[in-house]
C-alpha cells in the first residue's frame, strides 16, 4: 500500500459520519433498526418487562446491529479494494 493511500483510508476512517452517506450503510441502519423493534416488542410482550426496559433493550439491539453490520461492511469494502486492478500509471514513467 502506497503512503498516499494509507493517508486517504486514514482520512476516512476519522470520518465516522462518512459511513450513513452510502447505500450498504443506508440500509444496515433501517435493518438495525427494524431489529431494534422487534427487540422491543419481543422483550415487552415475551418477556414481560416493562416499557422502559423495552425501550432500552430495542436500543441496545439497534446499536449492536449497527456496529456488526459497520464492521462487515469495513471489511467488505477492503476486501473488494485490494481486488482491483490499477488501470492506470502510477506517475513513475513520466
Amino acid at each position: 500500500m502506497t503512503k498516499e493511500s494509507h493517508e486517504a483510508q486514514q482520512l476516512l476512517q476519522c470520518m465516522t459520519t462518512e459511513h450513513f452517506m452510502t447505500t450498504a450503510s443506508m440500509v444496515s441502519t433501517i435493518s438495525g433498526a427494524i431489529a431494534g423493534v422487534f427487540a422491543g416488542i419481543l422483550a415487552r410482550s415475551v418477556f414481560g418487562l416493562g416499557m422502559p426496559l423495552a425501550v432500552i433493550s430495542g436500543a441496545l439491539v439497534f446499536v449492536a446491529s449497527i456496529l456488526l453490520l459497520r464492521r462487515y461492511h469495513l471489511r467488505a469494502w477492503a476486501v473488494a479494494e485490494q481486488r482491483l486492478a490499477v488501470r492506470f500509471p502510477d506517475g513513475a514513467d513520466g
